[in-house]
């Protein structure tokens, strides 16, 4: 790990600290205290936070569109960035199968980690296009 991704690391371990009740969550055994193993997930969460957040700050619009491949799988065909939320981009695609236009999302990895934590099941990956709206 980079020496600035660790020093910010440390930061928000030691912010998270002081908010008892927030750290809590991480408390899966439910006895009231964070043991080594429990910390240890901790640190792995806010790690991939630190990095996404990094990458985003990084990334414009055409970068964003570059790091995700222009096929995925052999399905669905990534034409552009629709746009960015607290759980990661949405592009436009269209599926190669039937032909329709839909928006696929990308989850951050630190979502991810949570879905998987929290035994989640994998979200719906795309929804087809309706007029303006790409929701399904």
């Amino acid at each position: 790990m980079d020496e600035s991704l660790e020093r910010e690391v440390q930061r928000r371990l030691e912010e998270l600290r002081r908010r008892p009740a927030e750290l809590m969550r991480y408390d899966r055994n439910g006895d009231g205290f964070i043991d080594d193993e429990e910390w240890e997930e901790v640190r792995r969460v806010v790690t991939l936070e630190v990095q996404t957040e990094r990458r985003r700050q990084q990334g414009q619009a055409e970068a964003e569109r570059d790091d995700l491949s222009p096929l995925i799988g052999d399905r669905f065909e990534v034409m552009h960035l629709l746009g960015r939320g607290a759980q990661g981009r949405t592009f436009l695609a269209r599926d190669r199968r039937s032909g329709e236009e839909v928006a696929l999302k990308e989850l951050d990895s630190f979502v991810v980690a949570t879905l998987r934590r929290n035994n989640s099941q994998r979200p719906m990956a795309a929804t087809k296009k309706r007029g303006r709206n790409h929701s399904g």
